[in-house]
């Protein structure tokens, strides 16, 4: 297990969406990937509880990029932090202008700190939100 890093960022996920009513692929996807990541300080080189990503991203992607792509590692505390890989991958995906707006990685910002449903998000129904923070 890695040392962590002592960066301090502000974590402001405090909802999250429940499985099965998260985006699946595409540019709906890559937008909730990059605003978690940012939101949460992960792409700041900060680091988040596995238990509170977990919620945000699922079971499924938390151990795939743990396990398979090393996008992410479990460091001291049960914390999970992006490696090198990890911000080499999410840097290269599709940036804004296409496939992700910067509108739209704002919405999901505003939908992690106060779990209101907007639109722009395209989750409808509350049950489909968690608190994690």
């Amino acid at each position: 297990m890695a040392k962590a890093k002592n960066v301090i960022v502000a974590n402001a996920v405090k909802f999250a969406v429940r499985q099965g009513f998260r985006p699946a692929g595409g540019a709906a996807l890559f937008t909730y990937t990059h605003a978690w990541l940012t939101a949460s300080g992960l792409a700041q080189g900060g680091t988040i509880g596995a238990s509170v990503a977990r919620k945000i991203a699922g079971d499924t992607a938390i151990g795939y990029h743990v396990n398979k792509t090393g996008c992410l590692e479990i460091v001291e505390g049960g914390q999970i932090r992006l490696t090198e890989a990890g911000h080499a991958k999410f840097g290269t995906r599709p940036g804004f202008g296409k496939g992700i707006s910067a509108a739209d990685v704002e919405a999901w910002h505003a939908f992690f700190k106060a779990g209101e449903l907007t639109p722009a998000i395209g989750v409808k129904v509350k049950e489909a939100i968690i608190q994690v923070g």
